[in-house]
């Protein structure tokens, strides 16, 4: 919880101004709301990766917040008109409320994350304004420091979330316009492989014989091989109704 640990992976390097401890560490959906309406603090936090430091005061004042809920106003978020944390989805949930919390009733207490490295998404870097005709970066950076997180090294992500850009493991959609959907793809794939081979190893056939698929021999498919290359035999076929679901051991008198 040092902040000086953070900084190098920090967002924004003002976070080098501020000292103290750190009590939550979120990255931000910068693509929920269009770049030219909103201000950064305003921008709601993403809900799959939120690390709190466990605080009973912070949580009986989260609680109060809630119940009291007049300082939601519908369409415009916490705060209401004057603060402005919401006008996106999720903004009366955790994704507006944790940014209302930190960045307003208790702030420099978090560091946001860079979401390239954390929890990156691989989204889109730039939003078009059609009534501008101008594209604008997401995060409000100027263009020329606009970091597109489409393009960073699979080794410098720390935690990824499979979600609209690049779809869900199970899935099974070998087909990305960007690489590095393959190779976190493929990454998911082959952690769950290696727990597999894990279990054969471990228990006998009797209670491990996990489903998976094979290429015929014969076969000329490039399809198959992408599928196999990809997802370890864990889709027969592309398409969500071509993945084969985990099997566990059937082991009732052990711990696995």
């Amino acid at each position: 919880y040092d902040r000086e640990k953070f900084q190098p992976s920090a967002m924004w390097t003002n976070m080098e101004e501020f000292r103290g401890g750190v009590d939550f560490s979120f990255t931000r959906d910068y693509n929920m709301v269009d770049p030219t309406r909103k201000r950064v603090h305003q921008i709601g936090v993403q809900g799959g990766f939120l690390v709190v430091r466990p605080n009973t005061d912070d949580f009986e004042k989260f609680v109060n917040v809630i119940l009291h809920g007049n300082n939601f106003v519908r369409k415009r978020g916490w705060g209401g008109k004057e603060l402005g944390f919401g006008g996106y989805y999720g903004d009366g949930t955790i994704q507006g409320l944790a940014s209302y919390f930190y960045g307003h009733l208790e702030v420099n207490r978090s560091i946001e994350l860079n979401r390239c490295y954390y929890n990156t998404m691989v989204d889109e870097p730039y939003d078009f304004n059609e009534d501008l005709n101008k594209k604008f970066c997401y995060t409000g950076h100027p263009m020329s420091e606009c970091q597109d997180c489409q393009r960073t090294p699979i080794h410098n992500i720390f935690t990824a979330h499979f979600t609209s850009s690049c779809g869900k493991p199970e899935h099974c959609e070998p087909d990305h316009d960007v690489s590095l959907c393959v190779d976190l793809l493929q990454k998911w794939h082959n952690i769950r492989h290696s727990l597999e081979e894990e279990w054969k190893k471990k228990y006998d056939a009797s209670k491990y014989n996990p489903k998976s698929f094979t290429i015929d021999e014969s076969s000329e498919s490039s399809e198959e091989e992408d599928l196999m290359h990809i997802f370890h035999g864990h889709c027969h076929e592309a398409g969500r109704l071509g993945y084969i679901p985990m099997e566990f051991p059937n082991v009732t008198d052990q711990l696995i």
